[in-house]
């Protein structure tokens, strides 16, 4: 399971998990002005609105879409999507 969220910087490693693709490793590319995340990974039809995490299961974001022209896709930061819903992330820890 998810044990919390984390920011993420150019080069570090991703992990995506979508209907269509199932789960896919990429890095990321670069973090834009406006907190866009842009990734290496090609998501597949139906993959848009998964979630996007770190190799250490740490929630990234939602990805929300991709450029086939570019070859990269596109992930909305968690954080202000938490903040703006006013609700935050619980974690269980297994024992």
């Amino acid at each position: 399971g998810i044990v919390g969220t984390k920011k993420v910087k150019a080069g570090d490693e991703i992990r995506q998990v979508g209907r269509g693709s199932g789960i896919q490793k990429g890095r990321v590319l670069r973090v834009e002005e406006d907190a866009t995340i842009v990734t290496d990974i090609r998501p597949a039809p139906g993959d848009t609105g998964g979630p996007v995490l770190t190799p250490g299961r740490e929630l990234v974001g939602m990805l929300w879409g991709w450029s086939k022209i570019k070859k990269e896709s596109y992930v909305a930061p968690i954080e202000p999507i938490l903040d703006d819903l006013d609700v935050g992330l619980v974690v269980a820890v297994k024992k």
